[in-house]
């Protein structure tokens, strides 16, 4: 019985996971497969329409990798009086224009608080870039 339970359990939740994502675009609905890491190489996104954005926008996310390396940057930002911000994540957002997870942080300097965006499946990307509001710190020598 256990065992019969579980081979359903698992045919269950593999479709799950292999279930598209559903994200509504300007009127339409656009249908997304969540890909791998390395799939992900294979889809050319539209640089002109992301760059259209502000960095740290759902348009726009900052690249990084994994749940460290979102707080690595955020370690990173420096608030216009020089102080490291607060921050703490809020949510997951959905896909992307990268065709992966966006996550949200709420980022503070003193009063004011921003919303970062971030998607976290970019191995191979370290953002040299500050999101309005903020400097940064190490940024990327010679890099835009």
């Amino acid at each position: 019985m256990a065992s019969k339970l579980g081979t359903i359990l698992l045919i269950a939740l593999s479709g799950f996971f292999a279930a598209p994502v559903f994200a509504q675009a300007s009127g339409s609905i656009e249908i997304f497969d969540i890909m791998a890491p390395g799939e992900r190489a294979t889809v050319t996104p539209g640089w002109e329409s992301i760059n259209a954005h502000p960095l740290g926008t759902r348009e726009n996310p900052v690249r990084v990798f994994q749940p460290e390396g979102q707080r690595m940057y955020l370690r990173r930002l420096i608030c216009p009086d020089g102080a490291m911000p607060a921050f703490r994540r809020i949510s997951s957002l959905g896909v992307g224009p990268y065709t992966s997870i966006l996550d949200s942080y709420e980022v503070k300097c003193g009063d004011v608080v921003h919303v970062v965006v971030m998607d976290m499946y970019h191995p191979q990307h370290f953002e040299c870039r500050s999101v309005p509001g903020f400097s940064i710190r190490n940024g990327c020598t010679g890099s835009s």
